[in-house]
């Protein structure tokens, strides 16, 4: 009577047990009282007590977002291609997961991972998923794109099989735009080539293409040799909005009245310059200067010539020795050009 014999025991925690919360574990204790002192039992004695090992549950998840390809991309329709992880990193199984990724072409599509395959994502396992995204232009202007996926779930913090503590977790991952900001201007004669006189039109066409990447704001189109501004009419490829767009084509129309100069100088080239302002940041407001020029040459027709008319203006019939003849000479320039040094000369004039 009054002994205390102590005893030892262990329990190894298992995933039930974390889920549960708390693990309670009961001991019981049984013997034979001696009430006839014969030095044997024979009356049963028992009796038992429990304790409870509280459990210190982190439930989480971890997603991580990585670019399998397409970056850099650079044209509209280009796929960027993700992987994204769902890892429990946490000690407590957690039910429903589910992945989102919104700016995605669609839900990320579930690759692997579950080992045992019961839908729960149990602790230590990572689930694998995919996703893309189609490149439109605005990503281009903007010169990166970043995509959030943001993972879910409940964890199991009661040991009921269910989820009942919200989990969550995001990561993101940014692809850039290889941008190319550029405008190229053509010019060519459509009518008044070649021309001959003074007065004569010549006839442009201008066009002012987006051959980059990116949009296009604040256009402008110059010919300062021109009679006039030149003047925008239907676009070729485009909508005849403010905004130079990838692919379109903008015509102007501009006309130049001949001179004499350029006849005199055998042709006459005129330039026509485009400038805009290419959006780099995706602000809707072109930041970058892009810049072309072309020229075109019409030929001038040239007649170089001039007109000798001699009249007799008195003096004729003579009928004497030492009568005069008096005579006007004209020197015409019947041609288009310009005659420098004319002389005339009359070698049986007095």
């Amino acid at each position: 009577v009054g002994e205390v014999w102590v005893y030892s025991a262990q329990r190894t925690v298992t995933q039930a047990d974390i889920d549960n919360g708390s693990y309670t574990n009961v001991a019981t204790g049984d013997g034979q009282g001696d009430t006839d002192g014969d030095g044997l039992g024979d009356t049963p004695v028992t009796d038992n007590d429990d304790a409870t090992a509280t459990a210190t549950q982190t439930p989480s998840i971890d997603v991580v977002k990585t670019i399998t390809s397409g970056d850099p991309y650079a044209n509209v329709g280009d796929v960027i291609n993700y992987e994204i992880t769902l890892e429990n990193d946490g000690n407590v199984t957690v039910y429903n997961p589910t992945m989102n990724d919104p700016d995605a072409d669609a839900t990320p599509a579930y690759v692997s991972g579950d080992t045992d395959n019961d839908g729960a994502l149990d602790v230590g396992e990572v689930w694998v998923y995919t996703a893309q995204r189609t490149v439109n232009q605005a990503d281009i202007d903007n010169g990166s794109f970043t995509n959030v996926a943001t993972g879910d779930g409940e964890g199991d913090t009661d040991g009921d099989g269910q989820g009942d503590t919200p989990v969550t977790d995001n990561d993101d991952a940014t692809a850039t735009a290889t941008q190319t900001p550029s405008i190229a201007v053509v010019k060519t004669i459509t009518s008044g080539d070649p021309y001959a006189n003074v007065g004569d039109v010549i006839n442009y066409e201008i066009t002012v293409s987006n051959d980059g990447n990116v949009t296009i704001y604040n256009v402008n189109v110059s010919d300062p040799d021109a009679d006039g501004t030149p003047v925008r009419g239907f676009d070729q490829v485009g909508n005849n909005d403010a905004e130079l767009e990838v692919g379109e084509v903008w015509v102007y129309t501009a006309q130049y009245t001949v001179t004499q100069a350029d006849i005199d100088n055998g042709s006459f080239t005129n330039v026509a310059t485009g400038d805009g302002d290419a959006d780099t940041d995706g602000d809707g407001q072109g930041d970058t200067p892009v810049t072309d020029n072309d020229d075109a040459t019409a030929t001038a027709t040239q007649t170089p010539s001039i007109a000798v008319l001699k009249t007799i203006t008195s003096g004729d019939p003579y009928a004497n020795v030492g009568d005069v003849i008096n005579y006007e000479i004209t020197l015409e320039n019947d041609g288009n050009v310009t005659v420098y040094n004319p002389t005339m000369s009359d070698p049986d004039a007095d």
